[in-house]
């Protein structure tokens, strides 16, 4: 059973200063010829970031093997480019913008008590309906084929209900 303490403390704020201490080193480099020496000048530097070209797009990733890493579009071609850190913003709203209206959203969800335990009672009835899915999907497959349970139910995403009962395991 999640609890109100369980959201508050999956609600994470996003990380804004990285991506907002990328676009300042950009806009310092405007208009100059985009190399691996910037690498250098971002926080981190080379040991943390790097330039990767590849199917038509420039991308300056971030070294890490974390589930979460930072991956920017920096162009629309795998070829030479300048530094652009209007295109940054521009190419990378999920970053900037959108990361900040996340983070507010958030907050207000953060400082509502009553917000937080509707969320959770919400939480808690999906995990009991995929619980319950999950069980009758296993009853049903192992009675009827998948293909005869797909024309019986006449829903073409049971299919996704055995993806369900997989993602559920690990979370025992």
């Amino acid at each position: 059973m999640k609890t109100k303490q369980n959201i508050s403390d999956a609600l994470n704020y996003e990380d804004v200063d990285t991506p907002e201490a990328i676009a300042a080193v950009m806009q310092q480099e405007d208009g100059k010829k985009l190399t691996v020496r910037l690498l250098d000048k971002l926080p981190g530097g080379r040991d943390r970031w790097y330039i990767k070209r590849e199917f038509g797009m420039t991308h300056l990733c971030e070294r890490s093997r974390a589930k979460r890493r930072f991956r920017f579009l920096l162009a629309h071609t795998d070829g030479p480019t300048e530094i652009d850190s209007r295109q940054l913003r521009e190419l990378n709203p999920c970053y900037f913008a959108a990361a900040v209206a996340r983070n507010k959203k958030r907050m207000v969800i953060k400082n509502n008590a009553d917000e937080l335990q509707a969320i959770a009672n919400s939480v808690n009835r999906l995990d009991q309906a995929v619980d319950t899915i999950a069980r009758e999907y296993e009853y049903l497959v192992n009675k009827v084929d998948g293909y005869k349970l797909m024309r019986l139910t006449g829903c073409d995403k049971i299919q996704q209900m055995a993806f369900l009962r997989y993602d559920r395991k690990g979370e025992e």
